[in-house]
């Protein structure tokens, strides 16, 4: 059996962390530094390895954006995924 099935799930979430962390940033400060930050986190070296080992670091990153995005919405309107955001952070 190869790992690629195995290491799918955690590269996943490193690819939907980044479209989240491009979604917060687009929002707290604009288009121009939601590009650019998404760049130099795709550009990050121990960001990659982060994401893509069979480890809770991808899950990890991806709970704290998703909790970050959360609260910037509850402050917005609330909002019932708050709760399980901070849960899976």
């Amino acid at each position: 059996m190869s790992e690629w099935p195995l290491r799918f799930p955690f590269a996943i979430a490193g690819f939907v962390s980044v479209i989240l962390f491009y979604r917060l940033s687009k929002r707290l400060f604009g288009l121009q530094t939601a590009l650019l930050s998404v760049l130099l986190l795709i550009l990050n070296v121990p960001f990659l390895l982060y994401a893509r080992q069979c480890r809770y670091y991808p899950f990890v990153i991806l709970g704290t954006v998703w909790a970050t995005s959360a609260l910037k919405s509850i402050t917005e309107k609330p909002n019932p995924i708050f709760g399980l955001s901070l849960f899976w952070a």
